[in-house]
């Protein structure tokens, strides 16, 4: 198992063994972002977040990427930016996207 990370959060990623792969912000990803690549595809995914201590804390569930960021804003840039980086390294068939839904609990 290998895992990617990608800023403060680890992501584990099937892979022949080797240990840790660190992919801090990329500048080819970030250049990638101004110009269209032909062979991208873009995909729609859920993001989750929540509030954790001081940092706002993002989740994408069809992929299981996991990042944070002091602002919401922050927090879903790194998200995006992680989930490319484990999709690259980390290849999936189509995402079918969640269905997402809430509900109530009663609480004595």
């Amino acid at each position: 198992m290998r895992w990617v990370c990608a800023g403060p959060v680890a992501i584990p990623c099937p892979s022949p063994p080797g240990g840790w792969l660190v992919l801090p912000r990329s500048p080819r990803l970030e250049a990638s972002r101004s110009t269209p690549m032909s062979s991208a595809t873009a995909q729609r995914l859920t993001a989750i977040l929540h509030r954790e201590e001081e940092v706002y804390v993002a989740e994408c569930p069809e992929v299981g990427t996991v990042s944070q960021g002091d602002t919401v804003e922050e927090a879903l840039a790194n998200l995006r930016e992680a989930t490319e980086l484990f999709l690259e390294e980390c290849p999936q068939p189509a995402l079918a996207p969640r269905l997402l839904t809430t509900f109530e609990v009663s609480v004595a």
